[in-house]
């Protein structure tokens, strides 16, 4: 569609998302990772063993979702930050997922518990990473 003279380009024309799709947008992979693997966990057997790893990686990341939704929802403010925070949190998600399914390729420990316990120790050392590259 040629551009008229004296038009603005608008995001639309730009193909720009808004911050609120933005935010959408992060909130739906975050959560819906999560649920993946928690689905992949106690319903999928053959990977159950490579899905703990990552669960035990992403469990900080949840645990301060959680929180922070807790928070919100006890004492609402508004124009807060929580929004916000979805998409800033976005890459350390990123890079703990990741860094979880990395880890999940290293075949010992074999017991579940101890496979947890290697995807939370991943965590740290995947967002320690993201610092120093960043």
């Amino acid at each position: 569609m040629p551009r008229q003279a004296g038009s603005r380009l608008s995001s639309q024309t730009l193909g720009v998302m808004s911050d609120i799709q933005l935010t959408i947008a992060a909130a739906t992979v975050e959560i819906g990772l999560a649920v993946l693997v928690l689905l992949v966990v106690f319903f999928v057997k053959p990977f159950r063993h490579r899905a703990i790893v990552v669960l035990g990686a992403i469990t900080p990341a949840i645990a301060v979702m959680i929180q922070v939704a807790y928070s919100q929802f006890i004492d609402p403010t508004s124009g807060s930050m929580v929004a916000a925070g979805w998409v800033m949190g976005f890459a350390a998600y990123a890079v703990i997922f990741v860094g979880g399914a990395l880890m999940s390729l290293i075949p010992r420990p074999t017991n579940l518990y101890g496979r947890y316990l290697l995807g939370l120790a991943s965590a740290p050392m995947s967002v320690g990473l993201l610092v120093l590259i960043a």
